[in-house]
């Protein structure tokens, strides 16, 4: 399957304050093996050939460890949906789909991003959800 990425902006936000996270630094900064979960997020979307990412911060102390300069930065807001907006209202990015993601979590499957992608470009939906089955609610 030959992948059209050119027309999907990437929204990774990662403008939390890591609150609930019982560390001294921001959850994103974390190591996971030998990177941050910020760094496997970027590693994977640009492994599948993203180029389109914005990434919503707070502050600047979040690149510490980023060495990546084709990433928009945009400041977020005080709350998740106003950290939205302003990637959408701000970002000189243009394309014809927008992917938002929490950066606090891992990307899922390359296979499920692929899935994703497909579904998108069906353009049988405004809005795709991706989910799993729950074996128990518990």
């Amino acid at each position: 399957m030959t992948l059209k990425l050119s027309n999907i902006h990437i929204v990774l936000l990662a403008a939390g304050k890591s609150t609930r996270f019982k560390a001294s630094e921001n959850k994103l900064l974390s190591k996971l093996k030998d990177k941050t979960i910020l760094e496997h997020n970027i590693e994977q979307l640009k492994k599948i050939g993203f180029k389109k990412i914005t990434l919503v911060i707070r502050n600047n102390n979040i690149l510490k460890n980023i060495k990546e300069n084709n990433i928009e930065l945009i400041k977020g807001g005080k709350t998740r949906t106003l950290s939205v907006k302003n990637a959408l209202m701000k970002s000189k990015i243009t394309a014809r789909y927008v992917f938002i993601h929490d950066a606090a979590r891992i990307l899922t499957s390359e296979k499920i991003l692929k899935k994703l992608i497909k579904e998108t470009y069906k353009g049988k939906y405004d809005c795709i959800i991706p989910y799993s089955k729950c074996a128990d609610t518990v």
